[in-house]
């Protein structure tokens, strides 16, 4: 049976996944390609480079030891690691062309070398390994093994040998020359198997039907897998992998062996880590170099501890006006580890000491003497980044497709009055579909007045007039006061089908000034009114005189003259609106705040015709950066009074639309600006007010990419996107499941 271990998302697939409760964190930092082996009670982990650490306590905590080295290793690398039966540890070495054994009564040593086999007795082994330097990233080529009774097997690309006693060793399989190292696991019912893939998503197992690593039995056009087999006290298995590309990482699949080496592979597919560096105090991590390996232990309770390279960050962020950027330690490479079982643990966090705490407040606010938030606020970075808990996800049905040089960031999609789609973007370019979005032509550019005009928004009414809001530099940034550029809105209005055009100040009292987001769709209520919004969250606070919040602006003329403005509360900028079939307005907005104010949430009571401010939804000032989330709150009053906004989504997941689905749920598509970005989709039931466990990921970008959708005549939804720096406009079709 086919197992998932290919790319995370296809040509024609989405992802829907869940999170379970795990507990994470990094144990040896600065080495790579972790190994790592169960000595009784005791868990030993190291690193390519050496580095070596054990925990006693399945996992939960973890001490640092000195490095497996000898005299006659130093300088080697670490090639596999494995505990016999009579306690004893072995560990292979590579080291000038030759593979040296080292043996060990305690982890702690002393390492004593025990053999060293040169490349005559290796055969292919030592020329087939490709080998890095010590603490250079490369998977593992080799595989030691714990047989019954005593006995290890050594495993390496070519050839597997075996001794009684880690000094003798002598060859027992030859295998092809174009193969990897064979990676074996000894049942506990005896079998000697090892995974194998035919390079396209299967996996089965070979099997040692000479006994003792002898005399392979592989399926036909399967070749050994640079993956890892663990088995569970009830039978079933757990394949360990690295994701060798976009995104990289560690990641497990779980099935049930049965005859003829075919395994049944469940469905779900448990994202162990993401080779990325996040900073401690800052959010948004960075992107970061492959880290592809994984390993993996069961203890004695049935919890999988598994090992995985997590990689080094690539770049550092440049100082900006809030500070300093990344710290320079950021770079090196680390390996983390994560306790997990496939159902998820029910046990606390083991690690989140800035945030995680049982202690909360009169209010319901969780309050650990450092920060206080709601337990629905925490300090989150999107999809993998938490110490406490893993993604698992499924493959689903979707279509997706890529129109290059027909766009940008920002698009902005709308069904037209006679029934064809209709989208622009950044470019100001208006394209066309008439086959539901399977193909686009071009329309017009649409002519815009002013300096470094930027589009933010766009809409067509019930009469077919093209609407579309930009905003305009008035003042330069000045970088010595820490202010940005300052914008003014306009509006560009079409009512012949964008032959013509006229542009006019839109005038977002009660400032005159703007932000510079985008995506925001125009849109035309039943009773006729349309609505723009301004974005001002995103405005320079010393110029907004009070006013942080997102501003909507009515015209009751088809687009002519705007005004009868309402402001949002203070943070929110980019918003889209939904109205539902009761008249009740959904508002997604973007909920922003900067760290170093006070979260925006202190602003004066009077806002927009003297209602109330909004409370707080959290204080967490935690680390420089923005704090950014989706919000939703909704309107009885076409839009003059709203909700107290809730948040919806974790931190870095924003700027969102809203589409309607035809059975009456909600489908709310984002954006997940973290370094494994891309669009992601929650579904609601109940227009709105609770959303499903189960999210989606529509595609991976390694950039921010803002999303708009619409429903399509078949049911399903076609999100169109693009990330900062892509020229053309990516498209996914797909259904939520029920």
């Amino acid at each position: 049976m086919t197992a998932s271990i290919g790319p995370d998302h296809a040509d024609r697939e989405i992802l829907r996944f869940h999170r379970a409760r795990a507990e994470r964190q990094e144990v040896l930092h600065g080495d790579t390609d972790p190994q790592l082996c169960r000595r009784g009670a005791t868990l030993v982990l190291c690193g390519r480079g050496g580095s070596l650490a054990i925990s006693d306590d399945g996992g939960a905590s973890w001490s640092q030891l000195p490095d497996l080295t000898a005299p006659a290793a130093a300088g080697g690398a670490v090639l596999a690691l494995a505990a016999r039966a009579d306690g004893t540890l072995a560990a292979a070495i590579e080291r000038r062309g030759a593979v040296l054994v080292l043996c060990a009564d305690d982890p702690a040593g002393p390492w004593r070398p025990t053999a060293a086999i040169d490349a005559g007795l290796a055969g292919m082994g030592l020329a087939g390994m490709e080998l890095a330097g010590a603490g250079q990233a490369g998977p593992p080529s080799a595989r030691l093994v714990p047989l019954a009774g005593g006995p290890l097997l050594l495993s390496l690309p070519g050839r597997i040998l075996r001794s009684a006693d880690a000094a003798t060793w002598e060859a027992v399989a030859e295998l092809p020359a174009d193969w990897g190292a064979l990676h074996p696991l000894q049942l506990r019912s005896g079998r000697l198997v090892a995974p194998v893939g035919d390079g396209a998503g299967a996996v089965a197992l070979a099997e040692s039907t000479g006994g003792g690593g002898a005399d392979w039995d592989v399926p036909d056009g399967f070749t050994p897998l640079a993956a890892e087999l663990a088995e569970l006290p009830d039978g079933r298995l757990v394949l360990s992998y690295g994701m060798p590309h976009f995104p990289y990482g560690a990641r497990a699949v779980v099935g049930s062996a049965s005859g003829g080496g075919s395994v049944a592979w469940g469905d779900d597919v448990y994202v162990l880590g993401l080779s990325r560096y996040a900073i401690r105090e800052k959010a948004r991590p960075v992107l970061a170099g492959p880290g592809a390996s994984a390993a993996a232990a069961v203890t004695g309770d049935g919890a999988i501890v598994s090992a995985y390279h997590r990689g080094a960050a690539l770049g550092s962020y440049a100082p900006t006006i809030y500070g300093p950027g990344m710290d320079e330690w950021g770079r090196r490479p680390a390996i983390g580890v994560v306790r997990w079982t496939p159902e998820g643990l029910d046990r606390p966090p083991l690690v989140y000491p800035n945030l995680w705490t049982e202690r909360v407040d009169a209010r319901g606010y969780l309050d650990n003497g450092m920060v206080r938030m709601r337990p629905d606020d925490r300090y989150e970075g999107g999809d993998y980044v938490e110490n406490f808990e893993m993604v698992v996800y499924r493959r689903a049905a979707a279509e997706q497709r890529y129109f290059p040089g027909a766009g940008a960031k920002g698009v902005v999609v709308c069904r037209h009055p006679d029934g064809s789609l209709v989208y622009t973007s950044r470019d100001r370019r208006i394209h066309r579909s008439t086959d539901e979005g399977r193909t686009w032509s071009f329309v017009v550019e649409v002519p815009l007045s002013g300096r470094q005009p930027s589009v933010f928004g766009f809409g067509v009414t019930g009469a077919g007039t093209f609407l579309l809001t930009y905003a305009v530099l008035i003042d330069e940034a000045d970088p010595a006061r820490g202010t940005h550029g300052t914008h003014e809105p306009r509006v560009a209005r079409s009512d012949d089908g964008g032959r013509t055009w006229t542009s006019g100040e839109l005038a977002p009292r009660p400032t005159r000034y703007c932000g510079l987001g985008d995506g925001s769709r125009i849109v035309q209520l039943a009773g006729g009114a349309v609505i723009a919004c301004c974005s001002n969250a995103w405005n320079d606070p010393a110029r907004q005189a009070g006013f942080e919040g997102d501003v909507l602006l009515r015209s009751h003329d088809d687009g002519r003259s705007w005004g009868d403005w309402t402001v949002l509360p203070p943070g929110t900028c980019e918003s889209n609106l939904l109205e539902l079939p009761s008249g009740e307005l959904l508002c997604a907005t973007r909920y922003q705040r900067e760290y170093l104010t006070v979260d925006l949430f202190d602003a004066p009571a009077g806002q927009g015709g003297g209602r109330p401010t909004w409370p707080a939804p959290s204080r967490n000032r935690a680390g420089p950066g923005r704090f950014k989330n989706e919000a939703i709150m909704f309107s009885t009053d076409g839009g003059y009074d709203w909700t107290t906004p809730f948040l919806v989504t974790r931190l870095h997941m924003v700027s969102a639309d809203a589409v309607r689905l035809p059975d009456g749920r909600v489908a709310l598509t984002y954006d997940h600006k973290d370094a494994v970005g891309g669009p992601r989709a929650l579904v609601s039931p109940d227009g709105g007010r609770t959303w499903g466990a189960g999210h989606y990921i529509l595609s991976y970008h390694p950039t921010d990419a803002r999303t708009s959708s619409v429903t399509l005549r078949d049911g399903r939804v076609l999100t169109l996107w693009a990330g900062a720096r892509d020229d053309g406009i990516h498209a996914t079709a797909w259904s939520p499941e029920a």
